[in-house]
């Protein structure tokens, strides 16, 4: 709705509805990617209104169908370059980037994206809130890259992701609480990174994890506590963490669901 003042100062009411329409399916959110854009602008106005104010207000509404129109083509044109990069299905619910030579993800990634490969290639860093409001992801992985660093923010808004892949990388370090708003996460897989310490908290929040995978490590020490909030963990892998010292004594207390905690050092 619209206000407007003639010269006489009497406020007249302006109603514009404007219908965004893919085929025959209505689209509601201005982030997918479109097609075709068709435009219906429903109008009524007053019929006292002046000839000259008339005119005024319909040139008004083109203007403003202009704009929009023009936002939601720059917005669905930056969705579908991301598909010229990767491979997309139809609906952008699975994209697959892997092997492609990024140095780093890809943006703006839609919202409704449910598995996002990023496998082989050469990013190194993951900046915050690149994955903000993607509340659909259900699996990430990012192996084989060059991901040094895992911290804090990192993987904020996936709130709903079930299984991230992260081996063959080179972190060395995770810092306390990343993965705490991960509280859907049941498949964590870091195996053939570099990681010698595990801080304690490094799991915080992550309350329905089933299966921790941290084989082919230099982790040397693990202090006690450090899995006490996995009360759902099933499966424990350290295999191949060869610069091993000590594991404390109540290191894998409180492991309630444990299945099965795998050490044992294996010839590769």
């Amino acid at each position: 709705m619209c206000m407007t003042a003639s010269k006489t100062g009497v406020k007249e009411q302006t109603f514009v509805t404007i219908q965004l329409l893919v085929g025959s399916h209505r689209i509601q959110r201005p982030n997918r990617v479109y097609n075709h854009c068709v435009f219906r602008v429903h109008e009524t106005h007053d019929k006292s209104t002046p000839g000259n104010m008339f005119r005024h207000i319909v040139s008004y509404r083109r203007s403003l169908v202009l704009i929009l129109c023009t936002i939601l083509f720059l917005e669905a044109q930056a969705d579908s370059d991301i598909c010229k990069i990767c491979t997309c299905n139809s609906l952008t619910t699975k994209i697959n980037c892997d092997n492609r030579n990024l140095a780093s993800i890809p943006q703006p990634i839609p919202t409704n994206v449910e598995y996002l490969d990023l496998q082989d290639n050469n990013i190194a860093t993951i900046q915050e809130g690149v994955f903000t409001g993607l509340k659909n992801l259900k699996q990430l992985h990012l192996y084989d890259n060059k991901i040094s660093r895992i911290e804090k923010e990192m993987f904020q808004g996936l709130q709903n992701l079930q299984e991230l892949i992260l081996w063959n990388n080179k972190i060395s370090t995770i810092e306390e609480d990343v993965f705490t708003r991960l509280s859907d996460l049941t498949s964590l897989d870091l195996d053939g990174n570099d990681i010698s310490t595990i801080k304690e908290g490094s799991f915080n929040g992550l309350s329905n994890l089933t299966k921790l995978d941290l084989r082919r490590n230099n982790i040397a020490t693990i202090k006690e506590g450090t899995f006490t909030r996995l009360s759902n963990l099933n499966y424990l892998y350290l295999q191949n963490n060869p610069n091993r010292k000590k594991y404390e004594d109540g290191a894998f207390l409180f492991l309630r669901s444990i299945v099965e905690i795998r050490k044992e050092v294996l010839l590769l």
